[in-house]
């Protein structure tokens, strides 16, 4: 485990508890990714002063389903300053099952051209099938090198968690629960 993800009502309780070599995520804009470029700014503002070290944007599916890409690439560059100005790690969270193919190879596209280093293939917040979520996850490293992706479906049992392991992406995220002892042993 390198890191927690956590509402932003969490984040400044936990950073004065865990060690500052974990990564500590909030997500932002979640789960629509709907919000204003200028309220997605502040958010990650408020995120980093709470004690993030790390965010996780929820890219808005309008600017890709309308054809409005440079608004997409301007807001991304605007968040990407942010973090970056603060040192604070930024990851994308697409949502795969909005976009055709040809829609997220796009949006892939613009996310290596921006040097995006890290993506969830899903917010996971709608019910994911974990293989499905793996597969994009797998398709989109083995496309994109430079990318980092970590797989959000939902694992709920140790045979789901060894099948992620296997498939060799960068990470896995997995919901805190009771079960969570059980799937890592």
């Amino acid at each position: 485990m390198d890191g927690i993800n956590t509402s932003s009502n969490y984040l400044s309780k936990l950073s004065s508890i865990l060690p500052s070599e974990l990564m500590l995520s909030c997500p932002i804009d979640f789960p629509y990714g709907l919000s204003d470029s200028k309220i997605r700014q502040h958010q990650i503002i408020s995120a980093i002063k709470n004690g993030a070290n790390c965010v996780d944007l929820v890219v808005n599916p309008v600017y890709l389903l309308n054809d409005k890409r440079a608004n997409l690439v301007l807001d991304i560059k605007a968040q990407q300053n942010i973090c970056n100005d603060r040192g604070v790690r930024l990851r994308l969270m697409l949502e795969y099952r909005h976009f055709d193919e040809f829609i997220r190879e796009d949006m892939l596209s613009i996310c290596n051209t921006l040097k995006v280093g890290y993506i969830f293939p899903s917010t996971g917040h709608f019910v994911d099938d974990y293989l499905d979520n793996l597969i994009v996850a797998s398709n989109i490293e083995s496309s994109y090198k430079r990318i980092s992706v970590i797989t959000n479906g939902n694992i709920w049992n140790t045979k789901q968690y060894q099948e992620a392991v296997k498939a060799g992406i960068y990470g896995i995220q997995l919901k805190f629960s009771e079960q969570l002892k059980e799937i890592i042993g």
